[in-house]
């Protein structure tokens, strides 16, 4: 019963605006514009919600998150559908870990791992086992203006550096995010030759400007750096591999549609989904080993081998993960 009353709580605050008197009593009631978070859309399955695909593609939901090598499902993963992929990427891990007793070397992800927040999770859960590779996702800059990310920060911590090399110690922790704020006053500001890249006036300031650095910034770098090399490069190219499985899953292993109510259950039935994919692949791998021959091609173009693979195609060293 505290668990319905919960909810209903939840649906109105997530729906509703309520307007009461001093008394308690309602005066006014309207939608929201702007819904909450994981807001319940289902009176029989309140554990599903919607996911959010990019523009008006929207789904009600659970969203399943695979963590493969090249051949095999090594764990698989149900959440609520409006969790993000990213958030999900550190619980994949930390299951194989569990149930496998080792992590991957590297991960290999989309976008949706572009963040330092996330190598941090990684980090923290696997020990510092495995290598995240994926796009690091910029902060949001307009055009020709300067962004966080020109800002150096010191190696302590403790003071961040403009482009026009002036100095500010002057930090307070935020409120909204997980890092701290840096202040410029303005009469620090004055003669800058990038008061219109900075401010976005040539005029002489008369407030301070206030520069975000994040917490991860260090493993956001990280992650930067290592896109840039040719191993990532190659890495990303197996990325496709990924999106066969996703694709023997749902049109061959019965993946489409969740054919029960509540997370646990949609959970156990991804599972012997994947089970059953995994057996189907052994044994197509044992039949092609048995008639010396090559496993059928997949892909047109030949994919490169994961680097640090073991010979045994079953232990491959790379993950390959979507959501």
């Amino acid at each position: 019963m505290q668990r319905w009353l919960d909810r209903l709580d939840k649906l109105f605050g997530d729906e509703l605006r309520l307007e009461l008197d001093e008394n308690g009593q309602l005066l006014h009631l309207s939608l929201l514009t702007k819904r909450g978070a994981y807001r319940l859309c289902s009176a029989t399955d309140p554990e599903a919600t919607i996911r959010n695909h990019g523009g008006d593609k929207k789904d009600f939901a659970y969203n399943v998150s695979v963590l493969a090598t090249v051949h095999f499902i090594r764990e698989i993963q149900v959440d609520t559908g409006s969790r993000p992929d990213g958030d999900a990427i550190a619980d994949v891990l930390e299951a194989q870990r569990e149930h496998h007793g080792f992590c991957p070397d590297k991960l290999i992800y989309d976008k949706a791992a572009g963040w330092g927040k996330i190598v941090h999770q990684v980090d923290q859960v696997t020990d510092g086992q495995t290598q995240l590779g994926a796009y690091p996702v910029s902060p949001k800059r307009k055009p020709d203006t300067l962004a966080p990310e020109d800002f150096v920060l010191s190696a302590d911590g403790f003071s961040l550096t403009c482009p026009n090399g002036r100095i500010s110690s002057q930090k307070y922790r935020s409120g909204s995010a997980d890092g701290h704020t840096f202040r410029y006053p303005a009469a620090q500001c004055l003669g800058c030759p990038f008061l219109k890249l900075c401010r976005g006036s040539q005029e002489t300031p008369t407030t301070h400007k206030s520069v975000f650095i994040s917490d991860y910034r260090a493993e956001w770098e990280r992650l930067k750096a290592c896109s840039q090399t040719e191993d990532f490069k190659q890495d990303m190219k197996l990325r496709p591999h990924v999106e066969r499985i996703i694709a023997g899953l749902v049109l061959h292993n019965d993946a489409r549609r969740a054919r029960f109510r509540r997370i646990d259950k949609v959970a156990f039935q991804a599972r012997i989904c994947a089970t059953a994919y995994n057996l189907k692949r052994w044994v197509s791998l044992l039949a092609a080993r048995q008639l010396d021959k090559p496993p059928k091609k997949r892909r047109r173009c030949g994919a490169p081998k994961p680097v640090g693979a073991a010979a045994d195609p079953s232990r491959g060293e790379v993950g390959l993960v979507t959501a």
